[in-house]
């Protein structure tokens, strides 16, 4: 992992260059690159297509959500690294690996999203150098439950209609409590999930499914589901304090 000194430099990078609040994925605020470089774009094998996003914690794993790994090949994936713009995954100072070895979580559900996460293992030769394009984000096991603001990046539709953003969106976003999210959606939200707040009809879309949600200096989520497009109802992510022993067991981080 990267040391405490480049960490806050990559905050400082994102929080400055973060958009209004008004922004969003949905019709939202184009990213810049050095933004967000733990996001990466996760494509199908040898494509352009985008499938959902993910987020770079080492130099050899990505985190993001099982329901788009679920019956998927090892070699089902390429992941790009260091990009803005999904039409350029080839620009300067980006990397393309592809997926030597794919980890659903073995308790994922998918009918309820309960355990969404899951890991990637990058192949190729040699381990991703780091750069001002590409870093990976800490995470850690300590629960983050009061409200707090935070940053969603990733390249998922901006209409329900719409095909993906070719440039990554931004959204400056609020978590929620558990108790209150449960009060407007049910049961179904578990202690390993966290919310946040679309009063503004702003929020997760088509394809947006394993984007990191990042408050303070780490990863807090990652996008699981929505209710659908532009809905004021909270969108649902994966919470990383829930897995962070999972997660280390894995990938030895």
């Amino acid at each position: 992992m990267i040391k405490t000194a480049a960490y806050i430099t990559l905050l400082v990078t994102f929080v400055l260059a973060a958009p209004n609040p008004d922004a969003r994925i949905i019709g939202g605020r184009d990213a810049v690159r050095r933004q967000a470089p733990f996001s990466v774009s996760v494509r199908n094998t040898g494509t352009d297509f985008h499938v959902g996003g993910g987020a770079l914690i080492s130099d050899r794993w990505v985190v993001t959500c099982a329901s788009i790994l679920q019956g998927r090949a090892d070699n089902s994936f390429d992941v790009a690294m260091g990009i803005v713009q999904l039409s350029q995954s080839s620009v300067s100072g980006s990397v393309t690996r592809r997926s030597a070895e794919i980890v659903p979580h073995p308790g994922f559900i998918l009918s309820s999203m309960i355990n969404d996460i899951g890991l990637i293992r990058l192949g190729g030769v040699g381990s991703i150098s780091f750069s001002t394009f590409i870093m990976p984000i800490f995470f850690e096991a300590t629960r983050w439950d009061s409200p707090a603001t935070s940053v969603l990046s990733g390249w998922g539709s901006r209409a329900s209609t719409a095909a993906v953003s070719d440039n990554m969106q931004i959204l400056l976003t609020e978590t929620m409590t558990n108790e209150e999210c449960v009060g407007i959606l049910g049961s179904r939200i578990t202690r390993d999930m966290v919310c946040t707040r679309n009063n503004d009809g702003t929020g997760l879309c088509a394809n947006d499914r394993g984007s990191p949600l990042v408050a303070g200096l780490q990863l807090i989520g990652i996008a699981s589901s929505s209710e659908a497009c532009g809905t004021t109802r909270p969108n649902v992510y994966t919470r990383l304090s829930s897995y962070r022993t999972w997660i280390g067991s894995i990938t030895g981080i």
